[in-house]
């Protein structure tokens, strides 16, 4: 733990060295040592994990490539012996399939015949079968009686009914006359007394009159009820028009008029009946038809059943003798396909394994490297982003001797870079438009770890272009210091969790967002809010912070770098090089640029 004072001590005295030698100010605050130990608390444990779970893994894999060596030496004895029994299988399948074929050549013979009667038998039930349909579909047009529940003693009470009941009332008795007993008749079989005291009459016992309506259908059904009576109800109806329905009548008497509805449905009903009865006679014959000719039919399938009988059994054998032969082979060949893959496995594989094995010892020694190499990472992402590049190696070197002279285990060269990133994050820092050279890629591995918001010094304006890349597709909001909606954007992207970029600022923070920049929270229940302006914003775990200035000197006081971590962005020499270089090779081949371009994100995909 002694590191920890020295860290910060050490960083101290460089940034009073940068601050006498390069004019440009730099301070360590207790702040930054705090963000230290959060960062290594976190850092250190994460990494190992990785370590682990990749020596696990690589463990795993040489443990497997072994065990395929063997199986592929299995596999090759397994297949010499697959391949005798194989070709014995298949040599006896060849001579059965041959004496199955003649068995099966006299089964058609016979199976031809029996078609040409099949096919007689067809057109019989095919001309049956239209005759059904057409039957079964005008008995389903038969609609149903409609029932009607009413009061008919009310209907018979009345001494004169109104206009047109008595006449609903007439239809009624025409239809049940020689049905209903309380219907007199005249010798003809016609109604003796259709007036409204014959109605009357017929209604005396109003739920015998009920009963009589409900079971009117079936006297239909039995064909008893004479044409005269449906013909002599279908007149009245006619003349009375359209004041023969429910709603006509519904208005003088609800009795009438579902009496009313019970007539229109028994003649529509009784005029389907009529129809179908002739149909329903010719299903009968067309049936007995086709009853004669299926047994015909039957007698020629009887020995053609015989024969087929006899060439089941045999195709039965013939079958397992074919399913063996195929099994067998499909067998050989899924052993072959086996071996062919096995063997391409551990041919592919043969060099990683070396590797494998080398990475698997290393990573015990890298175990205990772990410590200090993220120490001086976690010191470096804490203390040296607001210096340029030779006064970052030279904090680093002084904290890699103090590591060495106190015996802390430290890899053969520790890199801040190689702790903090990995090739992949880098290539997609690239890819998103940071520049590839050394310096870029701390700036940008510091950013992504610092556990402070970044305020990043940027004259040349190549970080503010890295970061717009970079969250633009998690809703980047951009905003200026002093911007009359910056706290409308603070506010929504509080609570959306969308990061927002203030730009072109100058030396001094407004105090209004001074809460959001030093991450000062306050819980309420299970949520934590800022303090914005009178407001308390809820706020969302995916809000970001960053912060970005044209000034290529700027004095930021000791308040503000203790709640931001200062990153120095401005281009380096060897930056600019590299840049330069790129430019140049991207205006004389354009074609190695955009593989370049390719290969940086293909090796972004793989990763």
């Amino acid at each position: 733990m002694d590191f920890l004072p020295f860290s910060f001590e050490a960083a101290g005295q460089v940034a009073t060295t940068f601050m006498n030698v390069q004019r440009r100010f730099a301070y360590t605050t207790p702040k930054s040592f705090l963000e230290l130990i959060k960062l290594y608390t976190s850092m250190v444990g994460m990494k190992v994990d990785a370590l682990e779970d990749q020596k696990d893994r690589l463990t795993n894999g040489l443990e497997k490539l072994r065990a395929t060596s063997e199986q592929v030496a299995g596999l090759e004895e397994e297949l010499k012996e697959k391949a005798v029994v194989v070709a014995e299988k298949a040599a006896a399948a060849d001579v059965f399939a041959k004496e199955v074929g003649e068995k099966k050549a006299t089964v058609e013979e016979e199976s031809a015949k029996a078609a040409v009667e099949a096919e007689k038998c067809a057109k019989i039930a095919k001309d049956v079968s239209i005759q059904q349909a057409d039957c079964e579909k005008d008995l389903a047009a038969a609609i149903p009686l409609v029932e009607q529940a009413e009061d008919f003693q009310e209907l018979k009470a009345l001494a004169k009914p109104p206009g047109g009941v008595d006449l609903v009332c007439e239809a009624a008795m025409h239809l049940q006359a020689g049905y209903d007993e309380n219907i007199e008749l005249d010798k003809k079989g016609f109604v003796k007394d259709p007036t409204w005291k014959g109605a009357q009459k017929m209604m005396n016992n109003p739920e015998k009159f009920l009963q009589n309506l409900k079971g009117f259908k079936s006297y239909i059904d039995d064909g008893k009820v004479p044409q005269q009576n449906v013909e002599k109800a279908r007149k009245i109806q006619t003349n009375m028009g359209d004041e023969f329905s429910k709603e006509g009548m519904s208005k003088k008497s609800s009795a009438a008029a579902g009496l009313c509805v019970w007539i229109i449905n028994i003649i529509m009903y009784y005029d389907v009946v009529v129809q179908v009865e002739p149909k329903r006679n010719a299903l009968r014959e067309a049936t007995d038809t086709l009853n004669a000719a299926n047994t015909k039919l039957a007698e020629v399938k009887e020995l053609v059943q015989t024969l087929e009988t006899n060439l089941a059994a045999l195709m039965k054998e013939f079958d397992k003798a074919m399913a063996e032969k195929s099994a067998l082979m499909a067998d050989a060949e899924k052993c072959q396909n086996k071996l062919n893959m096995a063997q391409r496995l551990v041919g592919a594989l043969a060099a990683n394994g070396v590797i494998w094995e080398q990475t698997v010892e290393n990573a015990g020694q890298e175990l205990v490297f772990i410590p200090g190499d993220t120490l001086v990472a976690c010191s470096y992402a804490s203390y040296v982003g607001v210096f340029t590049r030779q006064y970052r190696e030279d904090t680093v070197d002084a904290f890699v001797q103090y590591l060495t002279k106190k015996g802390v285990p430290l890899g053969p060269k520790p890199d801040p870079l190689a702790v903090l990133a990995t090739d992949a994050e880098m290539a997609a820092w690239a890819g998103q438009g940071l520049p590839s050279d050394r310096v870029s890629c701390e700036n940008g591995a510091i950013l992504c770890n610092s556990q402070r918001w970044s305020l990043i010094i940027d004259p040349q304006l190549q970080g503010i272009v890295w970061i717009k890349n970079r969250e633009s597709d998690n809703g980047l909001q951009v905003t200026r210091m002093g911007h009359s909606k910056m706290l409308s954007t603070f506010e929504m992207s509080l609570d959306q969790g969308k990061p927002v970029l203030i730009e072109n600022m100058g030396e001094g923070i407004d105090a209004v967002i001074m809460p959001v920049v030093s991450r000062n929270t306050i819980k309420r229940g299970n949520k934590r809010v800022v303090k914005l302006g009178d407001k308390e914003i809820v706020l969302n775990n995916s809000f970001k912070l960053f912060m970005q200035t044209k000034l290529s000197n700027p004095h930021y006081p000791p308040e503000i770098q203790a709640e931001c971590t200062i990153i120095n962005f401005t281009v380096t020499e060897d930056g600019l090089e590299d840049q330069l270089l790129f430019l140049v090779v991207k205006l004389e081949r354009p074609d190695l640029a955009k593989k370049k371009s390719e290969l940086i994100k293909q090796q972004n995909e793989f990763k």
